[in-house]
């Protein structure tokens, strides 16, 4: 058998299960080696023996126990090592309806004689099982052309459901484990389009694939997805059809994960424009897009833009014939509008939906999967902060952390954002140690996801900056209001509003530490921006006042060793 471990594997398992010795193996071995010979299909030499022993386990599976073989051709098309052991049992007898009890006996049955050839290695506390990548290649050669087509659709749409079923039924799922399978699915659909060269075997299966890269955050390869799935459509349907519009929502999306709020808008809006056209405006498919532009406006800072398509979002919702019927379809656009008006300082109003989205919440049993009572904690967190009831905030805040750390683990950016909100909330009590701790825990865990440029940084490094000031530490107070001033430089551009709160605090820092002359510079520009954009009249008398004392303490130095009395 030429040394060859999986060779020597099936030939040892064949001998157990039907009772041979050597001398019988070796005979049935020539019959079945001339039978190979003979086949035009060309093999590598040097895997000869395990297409030989292959065929004897296969030829004995088949007799014994079909349903078994239908279970290794389906595990042809997954990755080789950890398929969930759960996606291969409902996979079972394909198009006929079954009941479970059923298909778990005759599960036991596969994985008995899998087991017995030596086919697949199944490990049993994990619920998973491994096959041989040479025999996942033996496998697929052995389909026929229309056996291959029609089985990579059939677990497709397996695994697309399967995932669904977990993920509804809010069972912890492995994503990275999906993951695998789903990006092996992908590969197998492109070469299949290629070598077809059928549009039908569209490269963007499973569905399954966008939702995972999504939850683990491989904003990249998801951008990739979306731009292949595009090019794709524009194939099948053409350039001005709703559903390449509806892609380029998607990539509005995906570009808003990366960060880039600028290039989402401006596909997001191009989607818009098609759908307009092909759909009256309040038509269910235009939710998807307000819900992308709001948030492309949210992120570039134009919060009156976005409070506009989050209330025009809400209204599509509202219709009967456009929800469905599930009021939960509302919950997570009263928080982007609660979270857009927070931001422009209308905290009343503000609460008033996160309320709302609170009710809904715990009254509605058809949610958005990825929607949970975190969400509104954390909103509500922030709400009360702004209203200065720190010890509120605080049990909302914490509520909120216990809630995603059990979901989604430590590292999560959902964890970052959190902690960061817990920092900010004990800075304004006064605690100054805690504050650091959860804004230091909150700062790695966005490098760590993000990068060190990236615009979610600044409001962390603001605060830290804060914090490292009331702590008497200037030199690392300084270091971090500068980096938040020059990432959001880069963001939203010189003259945006959103850079008046760093230079403020600089300019506070440098006030304190007698460096007057650099303060005064500061504050300069940040009346110059707050005077040129609306909104900026709410941070001017803070900015004069500041300003004045400059002034009047011309000359004087307030002392290295005192720290900032106020914060923007």
């Amino acid at each position: 058998l030429g040394c060859l471990p999986l060779a020597l594997a099936q030939a040892g398992a064949y001998m157990v299960a039907r009772s041979k010795t050597i001398e019988d193996y070796l005979t049935t071995y020539a019959q079945f080696q001339e039978e190979l010979l003979k086949a035009e299909t060309r093999r590598a030499p040097k895997h000869e023996p395990i297409w030989i022993t292959f065929d004897m386990n296969f030829k004995a599976l088949e007799m014994e126990c079909p349903a078994a073989l239908q279970t290794l051709k389906q595990s042809s098309w997954l990755a080789s090592s950890a398929i969930p052991e759960i996606l291969l049992l409902n996979m079972i007898n394909i198009g006929e309806e079954m009941e479970a009890q059923s298909k778990i006996l005759i599960w036991d049955e596969i994985k008995e004689s899998i087991n017995k050839y030596s086919l697949m290695r199944i490990k049993t506390e994990q619920h998973v099982l491994d096959i041989h990548p040479i025999l996942q290649g033996i496998l697929l050669s052995k389909q026929t052309q229309e056996e291959r087509e029609t089985r990579f659709i059939e677990v497709n749409i397996f695994f697309d459901a399967v995932f669904r079923y977990l993920r509804n039924a809010k069972i912890k799922i492995d994503y990275k484990n999906f993951l695998s399978h789903a990006e092996c699915l992908n590969q197998h659909g492109s070469m299949l389009a290629n070598r077809h060269k059928d549009i039908n075997f569209l490269p963007i299966m499973p569905n399954a694939l966008e939702d995972i890269y999504v939850r683990l955050m491989l904003f990249k390869k998801h951008l990739e997805f979306l731009k292949k799935k595009k090019e794709i459509f524009e194939k099948k349907y053409g350039n001005d059809s709703v559903d390449v519009a509806l892609v380029s929502n998607e990539i509005g999306g995906g570009l808003l994960g990366l960060g880039n709020p600028r290039e989402a808008k401006k596909h997001c809006e191009l989607a818009l424009s098609k759908v307009e056209n092909h759909y009256h405006k309040e038509h269910i498919d235009m939710s998807f897009i307000l819900n992308n532009l709001g948030r492309s406006y949210q992120d570039l800072g134009s919060f009156d833009k976005a409070k506009e398509y989050f209330k025009r979002l809400l209204g599509i919702l509202e219709m009967p014939a456009a929800s469905g019927g599930y009021e939960g379809e509302k919950v997570k656009p009263l928080i982007n509008l609660a979270v857009v008006l927070l931001k422009l300082g209308l905290l009343e109003e503000a609460e008033q939906y996160a309320d709302q989205a609170l009710n809904l919440q715990e009254s509605c049993l058809h949610l958005p999967e990825d929607l949970d009572l975190g969400e509104v904690y954390h909103l509500l967190g922030e709400i009360y902060a702004k209203r200065k009831n720190f010890e509120r905030a605080e049990e909302k805040l914490k509520e909120c952390l216990k809630i995603k750390q059990d979901q989604v683990g430590p590292w999560h950016v959902k964890i970052a954002t959190v902690s960061g909100s817990l920092g900010s909330v004990y800075r304004e009590l006064g605690r100054f140690s805690e504050s650091k701790e959860y804004l230091e825990r909150a700062l790695e865990r966005q490098i760590r996801l993000f990068g060190k440029e990236h615009f979610n940084l600044a409001p962390t490094l603001i605060n830290l900056g804060s914090v490292y000031a009331q702590l008497g530490a200037v030199a690392d107070a300084e270091t971090h209001y500068a980096l938040a001033i020059k990432i959001r430089e880069a963001h939203f551009g010189k003259d945006h509003l959103e850079i008046v709160e760093p230079l403020y605090n600089l300019a506070l820092l440098y006030k304190t530490i007698g460096q007057r002359v650099e303060a005064e510079n500061l504050l300069i520009r940040s009346k110059q921006i707050c005077e040129n954009n609306i909104g900026g009249e709410q941070y001017l008398s803070i900015i004069e006042n500041l300003l004045k004392g400059l002034k009047n303490n011309s000359g004087k130095s307030t002392g290295s060793n005192q720290r900032p009395s106020a914060k923007l």
